[in-house]
């Protein structure tokens, strides 16, 4: 006879990564298990440890049928075809075996089960845990009543005593609801519990603060030790209240620091004092810096589809340190009820909740779909401590069901948008008026519940929170340019472009408009990039599938793809989680899917749109004409923008005035204007360019043109040669009239500027060598003159006369006219006995 079934399990402490030994791995949820499906009666004799079921099959859980989470699909025997045609067993039954070498060495032990609908579990053939659902006097034939949630869970905290040293059987039965019931579901974990049976866990970080808690099996006062590493905890923080329940605020931290910790009490440390429980504080609030979060919306179901979504994501190559994990609600299902969250938050993600701190929003299934606002002992509320009075960053709520906080220079609010109740809501729609109106962080992100976009599980245009969200919420989300609204409630992935407006019922796209209708991805059409200030877009993110992935149908009409949503870019049916990376101005998002595949991904780039442009790209030192840059930006300009900007071109720095980098745009002003001047000298160095490059800055976004070169030339394009010569010979003053005037003579030798410039003579140096020569030639009156060859806008004239009044040059005859040298000669011979005249005359045209 075989004695034990085929999968056994030995017991080994710290399974779980980052924990000591206050939670231990016995049994790890995904295990094999023996099962029954023949629709048998097994009496009770299957429950003993002696039992032999080698003849049974076997799988990993979740094992089930029609819920889609089935890791091991098992059967049923239809026992009555013709009568029903779907004849579901009454009762599957499920066996494995444990080996604890010692149980003494715990406090207790945990069991948490997923069932659907009911379940008992037998130790050792001993009945160890029974769901209140399920009779007590429960034979074969019994059905669940009333039925269970898909997957529900539960958990139950054991004595030590219920397990012996050695081998453990493990005995379940799953019971159905009714003989047509759809799908039955079932999973076990085992956890061995030192004396901290909860935690510790981290709330609230600020950046010199933070709160810790953790439960405890046995009274005590609370102690936490800090330090920069885990050998050298010091500065201990006690509570001398006894109890079970413990909470302890930390202050006096450095920011943006890496802290190490142990929690216990003043007798002993109960956890802690290793590398694997540490947290980071905040940056100074308004510091940028760099961000990680994860994500998680509805991720409460306890199952196989909820671990494998932690699972992928912690194997990707996109992990890292979460500085911040956000809940977006229904984080423990059904009904959110303790035993509810121990299962789906607690055990599931230990090594998460003890490094970082967790945030979030209240959902329909915290409060077991009450939506009053009185609530009373709903364990949300006991589990979580959320600012109310803006110690985190802010403005003060006065409760728990929203609020804000910020981490470094992000402000994140929580709403809750479960409630319904009219004075509530109005009172929450005033809060979050002011608190976005003190907001000055440069990224705002927004988290509740109810999407107020989807067509998922939920449809938007149909269900009346989402529709007051919609009517109410997101116009605030516009009017504050808020950045990021995340949601779950609908159990799909869904996200938006960068979108502005959308309010109507239904959600038509005529209603408001596509900020940018690309795809965001800096690979594709780019990542979307928006100003500070209102009305400058909002990507809305449905990210409710971290534990199920479930249609909505309407008279089996599928409501989800092909009909997405009119404001999504990307919907899809997958589990999986979302992760954050803000670093600056620029936020990137991607969504995990459960394989670890990235299915989905989007950036940001926040701030104003900056140009650099070349409105007068010539410039001349004749003149002078000053070449001009314009810096601009776009979007609100209540504040100055410093823009930062690097000069460099083939022109050397002397050659202009100088220009102060980085450039500031005063407030109040789109823009700045930056002039090249040039210095006027009498260097012939031809042009010359002026590059002004902007880089890119945290304090806004650089797009093409962010270069662009003034031309730097000695005269104006098209300039007679003269400019040039005067900028040679004159230098600083080749734009002074007075001094390089046609007609003035400098250097008071009798010539003028333009005699001299035409006889290539220096004007600044006294000289008339090189004036016109009177020369004879065949005997007559003749006159030789030495060109400047460069002077190609001056017009050499030689003219005669028979006085000194009457000239012209129609009597002459040309002898040599080449670009360095003109004679001409009279034409009356020297012996015609009549007085001649001859003379030189230059013209500028």
């Amino acid at each position: 006879m075989k004695l034990f079934s085929l999968v056994q399990f030995a017991i080994c402490l710290a399974l779980v990564p980052g924990l000591r030994a206050q939670t231990t791995t016995i049994l790890p949820g995904g295990s094999t298990w023996r099962y029954l499906d023949d629709g048998s009666d097994q009496g009770t004799a299957w429950r003993a440890p002696e039992f032999d079921d080698a003849g049974w099959a076997s799988g990993p859980a979740q094992l089930g049928y029609g819920g889609g989470n089935e890791a091991t699909v098992v059967g049923y025997v239809d026992a009555d075809p013709v009568a029903s045609g779907m004849q579901k067993n009454a009762t599957t039954y499920f066996r494995s075996t444990v080996n604890l070498t010692d149980p003494s060495q715990f406090k207790a032990i945990r069991l948490t089960l997923t069932y659907d609908d009911a379940a008992a579990v037998f130790i050792n053939g001993i009945e160890a845990a029974r769901t209140s659902n399920l009779p007590a006097a429960a034979a074969f034939g019994t059905y669940a009543s009333p039925a269970s949630a898909d997957n529900a869970s539960k958990s139950w905290t054991l004595p030590t005593g219920t397990f012996v040293a050695g081998l453990n059987t493990m005995a379940v039965e799953i019971h159905q609801a009714s003989a047509t019931s759809s799908d039955i579901a079932f999973d076990l974990q085992l956890a061995g519990l030192s004396d901290v049976t909860r935690g510790p866990y981290l709330l609230m970080n600020t950046d010199s603060g933070i709160t810790l808690r953790w439960r405890t099996g046995t009274a005590s006062d609370s102690v936490v030790r800090i330090g920069t590493a885990p050998d050298a905890l010091t500065n201990p923080t006690t509570e001398e209240t006894v109890t079970t329940e413990h909470e302890v605020r930390v202050t006096g931290l450095l920011p943006d620091t890496k802290y190490f910790y142990s929690i216990g009490s003043t007798a002993t440390t109960m956890a802690g004092g290793d590398v694997g429980h540490f947290f980071r504080t905040a940056p100074v609030p308004g510091t940028d810096g760099s961000l990680r979060l994860w994500v998680l919306g509805d991720s409460g179901t306890s199952n196989s589809g909820q671990r494998a979504v932690r699972d992928a994501y912690y194997g990707s190559s996109e992990y890292k340190f979460n500085d911040l994990v956000l809940l977006l609600g229904d984080n423990a299902y059904n009904a959110g009820t303790d035993s509810e969250y121990q299962s789906a938050l607690f055990d599931t993600y230990p090594a998460v909740l003890q490094q970082s701190p967790v945030w979030s929003c209240l959902g329909n299934h915290e409060t077991d779909q009450v939506r009053t606002g009185s609530y009373s002992g709903v364990p949300y509320f006991d589990i979580f401590t959320f600012p109310s009075a803006g110690e985190c960053g802010g403005y003060p709520s006065g409760t728990e069901r929203y609020f804000s906080w910020d981490f470094g220079n992000v402000h994140f609010i929580s709403l809750d948008v479960q409630t319904t109740n009219a004075t509530l809501r109005s009172n929450m729609l005033a809060w979050l008026s002011n608190d976005l109106a003190a907001n000055t962080r440069r990224w705002t992100i927004a988290i509740w519940h109810h999407p107020p976009y989807t067509k998922g599980s939920h449809d938007s245009d149909v269900e009346s929170q989402p529709i007051w969200a919609r009517q109410n919420l997101v116009p605030m989300m516009d009017d504050a340019g808020v950045d990021l609204v995340l949601c779950g409630h609908s159990h799909c992935y869904e996200r938006s472009h960068l979108v502005e407006g959308f309010y109507a019922t239904p959600t038509l796209a005529a209603s408001g408009s596509f900020k940018d209708a690309g795809d965001g991805k800096r690979d594709g059409n780019g990542g979307y990039g928006k100003d500070y200030g209102p009305h400058a877009g909002v990507v809305y993110v449905v990210a409710g599938s971290s534990g199920q992935a479930t249609f909505w149908t309407d008279n089996s009409t599928v409501k989800f793809n092909p009909h997405p949503h009119p404001v999504m870019h990307h919907s899809e049916l997958k589990l999986g989680s979302l992760i954050l990376d803000i670093d600056g101005n620029r936020l990137d998002a991607k969504f995990i899917t459960s394989t670890g595949a990235v299915d989905d991904y989007f950036s940001i780039d926040k701030g104003p749109l900056v140009t650099v442009t070349a409105s007068q790209p010539a410039a001349t030192e004749y003149g002078p004409v000053a070449g001009q840059f314009d810096i601009t930006r776009s979007g609100p300009t209540t504040g100055p923008l410093s823009v930062m900007a690097t000069l460099g071109g083939t022109a050397q720095g002397s050659r202009y005035a100088p220009i102060t980098v980085p450039v500031t745009i005063p407030a109040g002003a789109p823009g700045q204007t930056i002039n090249v001047t040039p210095k006027l000298d009498s260097l012939q160095q031809g042009a010359e360019t002026v590059t002004l490059t902007g880089y890119p800055n945290i304090e806004y976004r650089l797009a093409a043109p962010y270069s662009a070169s003034v031309t730097i030339s000695d005269a104006p394009e098209g300039a007679p040669p003269i400019a040039h010569w005067q900028l040679d010979k004159f230098g600083a003053d080749a734009n002074n009239e007075i001094v390089r005037g046609d007609n003035s003579d400098p250097d008071f030798d009798g010539l003028d500027n333009l005699t001299e410039y035409a006889l290539a003579l220096e004007p600044l140096v006294p000289s008339q060598n090189g004036l016109p020569g009177l020369v004879g030639a065949l005997d007559y009156l003749a006159l030789e003159v030495q060109r400047n060859p460069a002077a190609t806008d001056v017009e050499y004239i030689i003219e005669v006369g028979s006085d000194l009044t009457g000239w012209s040059n129609l009597q002459t005859t040309v002898l040599i006219d080449t670009p360095t040298w003109l004679k001409v000669r009279d034409n009356v011979a020297l012996d015609s006995g009549l007085r001649r005249f001859i003379r030189l005359r230059l013209v500028r045209p």
